[in-house]
């Protein structure tokens, strides 16, 4: 299980490479979308990390014996939270007027950095 600390750092890792996703691409540079893609993912990286220690889940902690990818569920859970989460958020928030589709991208793309930050940062 990972200690509060850990999880403090993997959270601060998380939010800082959320803002640069949303920074770094033109369309999601809105303040709006920034904030809420950050602080949707940070919460769901939180919520997922907090449901294994309630649980107990020490086998979600195994990563794949590959290291190029080592992937473990505790990883997995994580991106998916993220993606779920924050799909929802932006699609009823700052994105209800756009395109299912756009939401779904930029969703997609914090799930995706949320799992590569919690496989490889920490």
């Amino acid at each position: 299980m990972l200690s509060n600390g850990h999880i403090a750092y993997g959270l601060g890792l998380t939010a800082l490479f959320e803002v640069l996703l949303t920074v770094a691409v033109p369309r999601w540079r809105r303040p709006a979308l920034i904030a809420t893609t950050t602080a949707v993912s940070v919460l769901a990286v939180l919520g997922w990390q907090y449901v294994l220690r309630a649980t107990h889940a020490a086998q979600f902690f195994t990563d794949l014996p590959f290291r190029p990818f080592p992937i473990s569920w505790q990883d997995t859970g994580s991106g998916v939270a993220t993606l779920a989460f924050t799909g929802l958020a932006l699609a009823y928030g700052p994105m209800r007027r756009q395109p299912a589709p756009e939401a779904a991208t930029l969703a997609l793309a914090a799930g995706l950095v949320a799992l590569l930050v919690d496989i490889y940062l920490y």
